[in-house]
């Protein structure tokens, strides 16, 4: 939630809620505010936290939000980056942009498969290909539930016959070796 302040611009009210006694922006409007200025980290966090489900389409509201932006400066700059998001973290948004600098084609992303008794999201998968890449920053795994959960994802997309690519934040940056470790990956299953 974000509180107004004074001179600031009038929003849309269908954008503003109240919070004991203080009018705030509600949180999707907040994240498409902020793209034109943080590399999409608010928009990917609200994704995140919300597991794509707000009033049916996380993704889509925050479209709506953009488009009600249409005559605030930074306009063009949100478009693009929500052009490109799809992901729930920053990690992950530059993840993308590294496949797509190396012209990779084929993978999805927070692709939802039931596996055994459960439903899991993976970051990255290549479906065709039963490759998956996971991105693991260090503050969403701080958490023991977090942590946990995360191997027995992992486990179970073993189990089922996928490889598991787990990239860092560092590699990511670096690229080059990402890039390399899953071409490899790819031509092992082709």
């Amino acid at each position: 939630m974000a509180p107004f302040g004074s001179g600031k611009r009038d929003r849309p009210e269908r954008y503003v809620m109240y919070h004991r006694g203080v009018r705030a922006v509600m949180p999707v409007y907040a994240a498409a505010e902020l793209l034109a200025q943080d590399e999409g980290a608010a928009a990917c966090e609200f994704l995140r936290r919300t597991r794509g489900r707000v009033g049916g389409d996380a993704l889509a509201g925050l479209g709506e939000a953009v488009s009600a932006m249409a005559r605030v400066p930074g306009h063009r700059e949100r478009k693009r980056m929500l052009a490109e998001l799809a992901p729930w973290s920053v990690l992950e948004l530059r993840l993308h942009r590294l496949l797509r600098a190396a012209g990779l084609t084929g993978w999805v992303t927070n692709h939802r498969l039931l596996l055994g008794p459960r439903w899991v999201y993976v970051d990255v998968a290549f479906p065709d290909f039963r490759v998956a890449i996971e991105a693991d920053g260090r503050e969403h795994h701080s958490q023991a539930a977090d942590f946990e959960g995360d191997r027995a994802r992992w486990n179970l997309l073993a189990a089922d016959g996928w490889i598991v690519l787990r990239v860092s934040w560092a590699m990511v940056q670096e690229g080059h070796g990402v890039i390399a470790q899953l071409r490899a990956a790819l031509a092992r299953r082709s």
